[in-house]
């Protein structure tokens, strides 16, 4: 199932970019996938585990200058991967971005989550309160093997 709906998602991605069909995607993964597999405009909130930083002064680094050592450089600070732990708090300018897409939104796909992890649920269920008492059921499609709430 996945991997049709992946096949699907990419061919609609290529024909429709451009043209206010995907405008952005939202994503929980930090596996850097959905660049890797051509999108563009992509909020990865939970961060990216293809790039690291350094505590201190913010330095960006790859995973080769990872893999080398975790010091940094110009400072001498931690070097860690840029994604978000267990317990910390998001990037306040990656949820803006993401609360802007939903904004911005006509309708919204979700796709693989059980709406369980609170930024996935709390992003639909924003879509839902700012389209209002308009809000049209056909504009949110949820495709999950697993019930959603």
């Amino acid at each position: 199932m996945w991997k049709t709906l992946h096949i699907c998602w990419r061919r609609c991605r290529q024909q429709r970019y451009g043209r206010g069909f995907v405008c952005c995607v939202i994503t929980q993964n930090i596996d850097n996938l959905h660049q890797k597999a051509g999108s563009k405009n992509v909020v990865d909130i939970h961060g990216n585990g293809d790039k690291f930083y350094c505590t201190c002064c913010k330095q960006s680094y790859g995973i080769n200058d990872y893999e080398e050592s975790n010091v940094c450089k110009v400072c001498g600070g931690t070097i860690r991967p840029d994604v978000v732990l267990y317990g910390e708090m998001l990037d306040r300018e990656k949820v803006q971005k993401a609360l802007e897409a939903v904004y911005n939104a006509d309708a919204m796909i979700v796709l693989g989550t059980s709406l369980t992890v609170s930024t996935a649920g709390s992003l639909v269920q924003e879509f839902i309160r700012i389209k209002g008492e308009g809000f049209d059921s056909s504009n949110l499609v949820i495709v999950n093997n697993q019930d959603t709430p």
